[in-house]
Order: C-alpha cells, then sequence, then structure tokens
C-alpha cells in the first residue's frame, strides 16, 4: 500500500489554499508546501492548519523570482528521501477526483498504484458559478462550471504522477508547470522515447483545476506571475508572453477575465462537497496590496544589487579577550553575513588561550594582531567601512549589509548604529531612561549629535549595550588617537567591554553625527553582568562626564 505525498509551490493562494489542504489531506498522508513570498494569508492560513493537526511541512522561498520547477523537484526528492511511494506534484487550485466515486475511492486507488510507473492525469478547467460569494466554503462545495471548447470536448491539459521507483530508476526531474518529466541536461521525455513507456495514462482519476476564483485573484496572479517571471527570464520568453498579454490588456482596459470561445457547463462534486468545513478563510483578495509589495520587494532587490556591485570591502575587527567560546561564535556571525566583501581579524587584547584560538579560526581570519597593530591594519587596509565586533557578539545576517544600505542612502553619516538592547538580568527600572531616547521611534534612521546622546545616557545612568559590535564605521573617521584611545580602554583591567565601547564612542565627541538603524541587527552574548560590574560601570560614568564638562 503505497504512502503518499503532495509537494506544492504557492504564491498568494489565501483564496483557496485552505480548501485545497483540507482535501488533499483527505489521501495524502504528508503534504510538502513552500511559500513563494506570499503577500496575503497564504502563509498564516497554512500555519494555522499546521497548529491543527495537519501533517503539514512548511518552507519559505525568499527571493522574488519564480523558479517553480527546481523547487518542486526539490520538495520531490524530500518525500521521496522520506520514504514515500507516490508524490502528486499539484497547484493550490487543482483537486483530485476519482470518475463517479468519493475519497474512500480515489485513496484506494492513489494506494493502489504500481511505483515503477508514472502517471498522467487529465486536468479539466474549472469555475465556480458565483465567485465572488461564499469566500469562506469550502471550493467543492460551491456551484462549479466546467469549460468546453467549440467541438464540445472538455478542455484539459495534462498533469504528472510521480511513481517513486520509475522516478529514481532514470534520474528523473518534473518539469515547469508539473506537466511533464524531464531528463536532465537533455528535456522533458518526448513520446516515442523508451522511458516514456513507463509514463501510464490513468483515466480513472482527473484534477479539478480552479484556475479562475474571482476578478481580483485573476488580477493579482496573472500581474505578479508576468513580474516574477521576467525576474527569472526576460519579456521576450514564451514564459511571460502570455502574462504580458494580459497584463497590457488589463492596463488598457480591454481584458476579458474569461476565453469568449469556452462554454461552460455544470460539474458535479456531490460527493465531496460536504467533506470539509473551513475555518479561516475569510475576507477578499486585494490585487493593488500584493502588487505594491511586489514592486517593494523588487525596488529593494535593486537598490541591493546596486550597492553589493561596488563590492566595498568591509575590515572586521573581533576583540579578543580569551574567552574562546565567545570569540568563535563571534567569528561564525560574521562569516555568516550576507556580505560577501568582508575580511576578518582578530584584535589580541590578552595572550590568554591565543593558541587555542588561531588552531580553531585559522581558516576564516586572515590576521591574528596586538592592540597596538589596530591604527597600522587599519589604515593600510582596502576596505572603505570597519566593523568592530566584542567577543561573544552575534551579528545578525543581514546586519553590514543594511547599515551599507542606509550609508548609501545619506550623504553624510559616518556610523550606523542599530537600536539598543537591554542586558537580561537587570530591571526596567534602571534602564527606564533609555526608553525615553528618541532612537526607540518607529522612524527608520534618525539624526542626532553625538556627544548629546552619550551625554545624556551617562548622565542618566543609561547605556549603549555592545555599542562597538551595533556601529558600522567609515574608515576614514579614524586617527591614530581615536584608535589609541580605544585599545588602551578595551584593554583596562577588569574593564566591562560594554562601558570601554562607550568611553570610545564619547571620545569622538562632535566630529560625526551618529545614524541608528531602528532594527535589532545584534544579539547580545558576551557579558551577564554583576554588581561590581555596574559598581565600575558608575564610576566610570562620572570619569567621562568628568572629562566631557
Amino acid at each position: 500500500m503505497n504512502r503518499i505525498a503532495v509537494v506544492s509551490m504557492m504564491k498568494n493562494e489565501a483564496d483557496i489554499v485552505e480548501s485545497s489542504i483540507r482535501h488533499w489531506a483527505k489521501f495524502a498522508d504528508k503534504i510538502y508546501i513552500c511559500d513563494h513570498k506570499s503577500t496575503d494569508r497564504t502563509h498564516e492560513i497554512l500555519d494555522l492548519l499546521k497548529d491543527e493537526g495537519l501533517n503539514l511541512e512548511i518552507s519559505s522561498f525568499n527571493r522574488d523570482e519564480k523558479i517553480q520547477a527546481e523547487i518542486t523537484n526539490q520538495l520531490i526528492n524530500r518525500a521521496i528521501d522520506e520514504g514515500f511511494d507516490l508524490i502528486l506534484p499539484l497547484d493550490a487550485d487543482e483537486f483530485p477526483i476519482y470518475h463517479d466515486g468519493d475519497y474512500t475511492d480515489l485513496l484506494q486507488h492513489l494506494q493502489a498504484l504500481d511505483t515503477n510507473f508514472s502517471y498522467r492525469i487529465f486536468e479539466f478547467l474549472h469555475r465556480f458559478v458565483e465567485p465572488d460569494k461564499n469566500s469562506d466554503q469550502f471550493a467543492l462545495s460551491h456551484t462549479s462550471l466546467i469549460a468546453k471548447n467549440s467541438t464540445s470536448n472538455y478542455m484539459t491539459s495534462t498533469k504528472i504522477i510521480v511513481g517513486r521507483k520509475m522516478f529514481l530508476k532514470y534520474d528523473l526531474q518534473i518539469s515547469q508547470g508539473n506537466h511533464n518529466l524531464q531528463i536532465p541536461r537533455v528535456g522533458e521525455i518526448p513520446p516515442n522515447h523508451p522511458i516514456a513507456k513507463s509514463i501510464l495514462v490513468d483515466q480513472k482519476i482527473f484534477y479539478a483545476h480552479f484556475a479562475y476564483r474571482s476578478d481580483a485573484q485573476i488580477i493579482s496572479k496573472r500581474l505578479i506571475m508576468w513580474l516574477n517571471t521576467i525576474l527569472i527570464a526576460t519579456r521576450y520568453t514564451s514564459w511571460s508572453r502570455t502574462n504580458e498579454q494580459f497584463a497590457q490588456k488589463f492596463i488598457n482596459g480591454k481584458f476579458e477575465m474569461h476565453d469568449t470561445s469556452l462554454e461552460f457547463v455544470p460539474a458535479d462534486f456531490s460527493k465531496y462537497r460536504d467533506e470539509c468545513t473551513l475555518l479561516y478563510s475569510t475576507g477578499n483578495l486585494n490585487p493593488l496590496r500584493n502588487l505594491y509589495m511586489l514592486a517593494e520587494s523588487f525596488a529593494n532587490t535593486i537598490s541591493r544589487e546596486r550597492i553589493l556591485a561596488n563590492r566595498e570591502l568591509v575590515q572586521i575587527f573581533i576583540f579578543f579577550d580569551g574567552d574562546i567560546e565567545c570569540a568563535i561564535r563571534s567569528i561564525n556571525s560574521c562569516i555568516d553575513q550576507n556580505y560577501e566583501f568582508k575580511e576578518i581579524s582578530v584584535v589580541l587584547l590578552t595572550r590568554q588561550n591565543v593558541g587555542e584560538l588561531i588552531f580553531a579560526a585559522s581558516d576564516n581570519v586572515s590576521k591574528f594582531i596586538p592592540p597596538e597593530k589596530l591604527y597600522d591594519e587599519i589604515l593600510k587596509s582596502n576596505g572603505k567601512y570597519i566593523q568592530f565586533v566584542l567577543a561573544g557578539d552575534i551579528l545578525q545576517p543581514n546586519k553590514i549589509l543594511h547599515q551599507i544600505e542606509a550609508m548609501h542612502s545619506n550623504l553624510q553619516p559616518l556610523i550606523i548604529f542599530s537600536d539598543v538592547e537591554l542586558p537580561q538580568n537587570f530591571s526596567h527600572e534602571f534602564f527606564k531612561p533609555m526608553i525615553e531616547i528618541p532612537y526607540l521611534e518607529n522612524n527608520p534612521i534618525f539624526e542626532v549629535e553625538g556627544i548629546n546622546i552619550v551625554y545624556s545616557l551617562l548622565k542618566d545612568s543609561g547605556i549603549l549595550v555592545s555599542a562597538l559590535s551595533r556601529g558600522l564605521f567609515a574608515k576614514n573617521l579614524f586617527d591614530k588617537t581615536l584608535i589609541d584611545s580605544l585599545t588602551e580602554s578595551l584593554t583596562l583591567n577588569d574593564c566591562c567591554v560594554e562601558v570601554a565601547s562607550i568611553f570610545f564612542i564619547a571620545t569622538l565627541q562632535n566630529r560625526i553625527k551618529w545614524h541608528f538603524l531602528n532594527e535589532e541587527l545584534v544579539e547580545r552574548g558576551c557579558r551577564n553582568w554583576n554588581e561590581s560590574d555596574l559598581a565600575l560601570y558608575r564610576n566610570l560614568c562620572r570619569m567621562i562626564l568628568e572629562k566631557l564638562e
């Protein structure tokens, strides 16, 4: 008896995804879904269905281009690796139906198929009689129509059901749209190919395909599919031509939702009609919102590619204070940055455990340098930016890229900081002054005079946690006096690294403006403060205030 899996890549299917998942769950042992950057409620509904107990594995594809075949093949291979015998690659609007039968007949038929073969299934075009009504009603409970063309034949295409043994025997792939099987680096299997004999036509089941559910759904789908396809190909390919024609007609107000050459006649889903109840599918689609969100994502992609094209080097210095575990954690987070053009060096604030660190990290660190050589390394570097990292701090993957983007969008900034985070073991009351400072507002980026914010924080016993790790510094900011001040403060006996970073930033005074990026880009991982740390911090605050005054 076959174990059955469904695999599907989806985008903006909130109006039908609950219907399809509940239908598939009647015969599938597991359902693999990859959500392609949906901007409606698709992912939310999937999560709710999974929480309900349905056997769903949900993943995400977060790039903009449409590469359905590649993703579907990954899902098929995952299902095969997990031991499933029969895999149905389905779109969200496709409902397998057993002719003149019900769910029991459908399940028994699929469980009995020979997996030495794959199967070609006819797909019939359907639509709802009243598409804009009862959005919370199970799809097969709608009054539905099936399409015929002028010769009275049902409008069909074919889809593939994958048999495990055949798929593995010939090392096959599914084609775009799940219409056929392919031989890698060769292409789709032609009808006269020997492998084609292992693809059988199964006429006991068919797919009901609800390609059109409402005007809003089809507008959103066709416009977004056109733009997604252009991003990976061009507008001059067959993939994009049909959707481009729809888009041009839509822009000019001359489009028609239905092919006028088709005749629609009543469809009968009476044996499936009342089997499912929807809980989460309410509300109408918003094609303008989906289009806007896609346009915003495209704009972000273009901006980011422009930044990456500059290939500007970031020189990263990790300050090592003897804690191997903290240092390795920070090094790994720097390696994982989604910014290719970087060079990692370690500044040795102590000789303790240096040999062990070099042994563990030499493959990923370009240099290990003493503090007195830090300025020389900055001076001779080809880098445009400097990123200091306090050992133990974890930089989120997009931290450097986001801050470079922020720098490029502003002419003046020399330093970009993210917002602050609080040590976990301190009371809210102690850090209350921080809640009132302006960079906790919702503005993405704003400017303050550097010395004023430092003075305010110190005066009110506030703190910039991991201040150095949060900042991306322009190389042209530094001179030898400034770097000597930094390294001296970092090597003070019994001094908290956080306090040293405040001391360093305070010495910048009014030379620059600070820009705070209001995102949680750095996860605190360096120190757990105690009362002696706090006492030392307060003493150094007083010293710094005296210097500033």
